[in-house]
């Protein structure tokens, strides 16, 4: 009996030791600013409990955030907790390191951020390069927050403001569906760690129509990337 119970303490010790440093949880936000009155904003507490850090403070933990604007490359904040093992780690310690690590989520998000000059967006390109660096951890349970209406506006490829472009995604969706993975190429299909959660609450019927055209658009081209895709109006 006693040896068994050597063994179950031992089993116990190796899981515990193991599982703070596979599993972590990264979370990345992409905010549009071009239009300075949406609805739907970031919340630091919303974001915060996402990463469990109440219930295990021991596994890693990634806060990415990033704005989305006429340019198609703007720069990225980062903020990482390292895991530790949770029997040879100093609680105190670390529940000082996760405080610090929430603060500096709260931090970001309560930066006001400076509108940009330009009233479209540029968004697919820099969400295909955050993806990319989302791929880049497997052993994570990463999301990915984009606060946009998805109005697309990119002056060499596709544009909802122009009327080609926009007559094209109305009578021929497809054309534009694989228009947009052949801008994609270079992420990995599939995925059962990552998932897009789209955030944006339309005001008028005109911004709700014009949403709904792009929620099938995305539904269709994450469906052939086989990366899973959530529409919401807000985080709560």
């Amino acid at each position: 009996m006693v040896k068994h119970s050597y063994i179950l303490v031992f089993g116990l010790m190796v899981s515990a030791c193991t599982t703070s440093e596979n599993q972590g949880t990264v979370i990345s936000i992409l905010e549009d600013i071009t239009e300075t009155d949406f609805i739907a904003k970031p919340n630091a507490k919303s974001i915060s409990d996402q990463f469990n850090l109440k219930t295990d403070p021991w596994h890693s933990a990634v806060f990415r955030y990033g704005c989305i604007s006429s340019l198609n490359h703007n720069g990225r904040k980062e903020y990482v907790l390292e895991s530790e093992k949770a029997l040879l780690g100093n609680q105190l310690k670390r529940k000082g390191e996760v405080r610090g690590f929430e603060n500096a989520i709260e931090q970001i998000l309560k930066t006001d951020t400076i509108a940009s000059v330009h009233q479209y967006s540029t968004i697919w390109t820099p969400l295909v390069a955050e993806l990319k660096i989302l791929q880049q951890y497997p052993n994570s349970q990463c999301t990915l927050y984009v606060f946009s209406d998805l109005q697309e506006n990119n002056a060499t490829w596709f544009s909802v403001h122009r009327y080609k472009d926009l007559r094209l995604l109305e009578q021929s969706p497809k054309k534009v569906t694989e228009l947009f993975l052949t801008k994609a190429q270079e992420l990995q299909k599939g995925g059962s760690n990552l998932k897009v959660v789209v955030v944006y609450r339309p005001r008028t019927m005109k911004e709700d129509a014009a949403f709904s055209k792009m929620i099938t658009l995305y539904k269709a081209v994450f469906g052939e990337l086989n990366i899973s895709i959530e529409f919401k109006a807000n985080l709560y």
